[in-house]
């Protein structure tokens, strides 16, 4: 079972930032074994839509070593997920706390199907989002 769902940004910093392929091999090895052996996961959409540049020719190391591991480490979705998803959906779509021109752009995005693997199959959410309060 994972235990781990990582977020776009979980692996975009990383790869920006102090752990560059180049830098740090070891760690983008270290996490396709973790995928391998089911320990961390991710859903399919982060890498079709966050990972993945609309011109094949742009892109970079990160998208390169992302698009072998659909199906490892990029899951798609199964029924549970779905059902999952669609919780996640209406819930943010009926609850009062959120502004309602937040309510698409974070259904629009891979952050809610995050949300969903983690609740169909359980596990911790990797991400680097954090708490805010937005003015109005």
């Amino acid at each position: 079972m994972r235990q781990f769902w990582m977020d776009s940004d979980s692996l975009i910093r990383p790869h920006r930032g102090p752990y560059r392929f180049q830098a740090v091999p070891q760690f983008w090895d270290f996490l396709k074994q973790k995928a391998e052996e089911g320990i961390i996961g991710s859903p399919e959409i982060v890498l079709d839509m966050e990972l993945t540049s609309s011109d094949p020719s742009q892109a970079d190391d990160l998208e390169r070593w992302a698009k072998p591991l659909r199906g490892s480490l990029f899951l798609p979705p199964d029924r549970a997920t779905q059902l999952c998803y669609n919780a996640v959906a209406e819930y943010v779509q009926t609850n009062s706390r959120f502004k309602q021109h937040w309510i698409a752009p974070f259904l629009a995005k891979a952050d809610s199907w995050v949300v969903a693997y983690a609740l169909a199959f359980g596990g911790r959410i990797v991400a680097f989002e954090r708490s805010m309060t937005c003015p109005g």
